[in-house]
C-alpha cells in the first residue's frame, strides 16, 4: 500500500509539473515564431531607411526608431482584403509566401486594426531623419552610398524585425545648420548650401515633398557675376562689354549662342543629370540669342548647379565637383575657368556686401529667380535660394553667419 500510494503521490506531483510547465510555457515563453506567420527572413514592401548617417564631426543626421508594420501571408488573407492590399502593393508582392508591409497610407494605417487571418502587427528596425533634414538630402545620400533596403529582414525578437546591421554612413551634411535654416524657406522656396570645396552641406525645399530641389528653373540674372568672370578673361571682350548700356545684351551679341552654351558647360550647367544624386533630368541646354540671354529666360539650372558655378570665386578659378562624401575632393581637382584670381576678385569687389557677425558675404540678387551669396571664411561657405526664398536671403545670411560662429566644437 505505501509503494502504491508513493506512485500515487508521485505522479501527481509530476503531473503538476508538467502542468505548471505548459502554463509558463503558454504565457511566458518567446515562441521562434508567431501563429500563421514564419519566422524566415522577409522583404518590405518598399524601401526602408536601415543605414544610420552622420554629419561632419560624426553628428546625427538619423536616429534610429522601431517603425510599425504588418507581416502579410497572402494566402491566408479573406478575398476582399487581398483586393485591397494588392492595390496598395501591387501584384508581385501578392505572390509572396509573405512580406513585410511598411507605410504611412491611410490603407495601411486602417489595416493595422483589422482583426483578419493573413495579417500581423510587428515592427522594423529603421531610421528616419532628425529635424531639418530633407528627403532631397538623403537622396543625395542614397545615390552615393545605398540607405534603403527591402531587406532580408530578419526576425530579431518578439516581434521586432531588422537587417543585419552595417556601420554609419558619414557625409558632409550638416544637422545643425539645416536647423537654422530649414525654417526660413517659405512655401515654394528651395535652399542649396556647400562649401569652397564643393561638399553638400544641405539641400531643401518647402514643401519638402516634392522634388523642388531638383527642378531646374529659370537662372534669370542669376549667373551674370561668373559669365563675366569668364568675359573678362577674353580682353577684346571685356573692352567691348565695358563700353556696353547692358552686359548681358553685349554678351550675347559678342559671344554669340555657341559661346555661351560654352561658357555655361564651364560653368557646370548642363543637360541630363549634371549633379550626384539628381532625379530628375535638366533640360536640353539651349543656345540662346542675344535677347533671350539679356533677359534671362532660356538659361535653367537646378539650386546645386547655381552654387557650384560660383565655387570658382573661392578656389582661385577652380570648378571643384559636387560630393555629400565626408571627404572633399582634392583640391584642384576640378577644371580651372580661364578667368585668373585677379579677375574674380575684381568681379566679387563690385557685387554688394552684407556683414552680419563680423562675416562679410558677397551677395547677387538680380531678380525672383535666384538670390546667390557668398563668403571665404572657414573654406567657404555658398548659399542659393531659389523661388520664394530669395526674398528671405538676408534672413538666410543671418542664420548661417551664426551658425558659421557657433559651428567650432558643436559637428556642424
Amino acid at each position: 500500500m505505501k509503494w502504491d500510494r508513493r506512485i500515487i503521490m508521485g505522479s501527481s506531483t509530476a503531473l503538476a509539473i508538467l502542468a505548471a510547465i505548459g502554463i509558463w510555457m503558454v504565457f511566458f515563453r518567446l515562441p521562434a515564431s508567431a501563429p500563421g506567420y514564419s519566422s524566415a527572413p522577409s522583404y518590405t514592401s518598399s524601401p526602408v531607411l536601415v543605414r544610420e548617417i552622420l554629419g561632419q564631426q560624426n553628428a546625427r543626421i538619423t536616429r534610429p526608431y522601431h517603425r510599425p508594420a504588418l507581416v502579410v501571408v497572402p494566402k491566408l488573407l479573406p478575398d476582399w482584403a487581398q483586393r485591397e492590399i494588392e492595390r496598395q502593393v501591387g501584384v508581385k508582392m501578392m505572390h509572396r509566401h509573405q512580406f513585410i508591409w511598411d507605410g504611412s497610407s491611410q490603407l495601411f494605417l486602417q489595416a493595422r486594426h483589422w482583426a483578419i487571418s493573413g495579417l500581423y502587427p510587428l515592427s522594423i528596425a529603421a531610421f528616419k531623419p532628425i529635424v531639418g533634414i530633407s528627403q532631397s538630402a538623403l537622396m543625395l545620400v542614397e545615390n552615393a552610398t545605398p540607405i534603403y533596403s527591402t531587406g532580408p529582414f530578419f526576425l530579431n525578437s518578439g516581434s521586432r524585425w531588422g537587417v543585419k546591421q552595417r556601420s554609419p554612413v558619414m557625409t558632409s551634411l550638416s544637422a545643425p545648420l539645416s536647423q537654422k535654416l530649414e525654417p526660413l524657406i517659405p512655401n515654394g522656396g528651395v535652399l542649396a548650401v556647400i562649401n569652397g570645396q564643393g561638399q553638400i552641406r544641405m539641400v531643401a525645399s518647402n514643401p519638402s515633398s516634392r522634388l523642388l530641389s531638383w527642378q531646374p528653373r529659370p537662372v534669370g540674372l542669376g549667373l551674370v557675376p561668373p559669365l563675366i568672370a569668364e568675359a573678362m578673361a577674353e580682353p577684346q571682350l571685356l573692352k567691348e562689354v565695358a563700353h556696353g548700356s547692358d552686359i548681358l545684351d553685349q554678351l550675347g551679341k559678342d559671344w554669340g549662342g555657341n559661346k555661351i552654351q560654352q561658357a555655361l558647360m564651364r560653368l557646370g550647367v548642363e543637360s541630363g543629370i549634371s549633379v550626384p544624386g539628381q532625379p530628375v533630368k535638366n533640360p536640353a541646354l539651349p543656345k540662346p540669342s542675344p535677347l533671350e540671354l539679356s533677359e534671362g529666360h532660356a538659361l535653367w539650372a537646378t539650386p546645386l548647379e547655381v552654387a557650384r558655378a560660383y565655387l570658382p570665386f573661392l578656389n582661385q578659378g577652380a570648378l571643384l565637383p559636387l560630393t555629400v562624401n565626408a571627404t572633399a575632393s582634392r583640391f584642384g581637382a576640378g577644371k580651372p575657368l580661364a578667368a585668373p584670381t585677379s579677375t574674380l576678385n575684381a568681379v566679387t569687389k563690385f557685387l554688394p556686401t552684407v556683414v552680419t557677425n563680423g562675416i562679410r558675404f558677397s551677395v547677387w540678387r538680380p531678380d525672383g529667380n535666384y538670390a546667390v551669396a557668398y563668403t571665404p571664411l572657414d573654406h567657404g561657405l555658398v548659399l542659393v535660394a531659389g523661388g520664394t526664398a530669395t526674398n528671405n536671403i538676408i534672413a538666410v545670411i543671418h542664420a548661417a553667419a551664426v551658425w558659421l560662429t557657433e559651428k567650432k566644437g558643436i559637428g556642424g
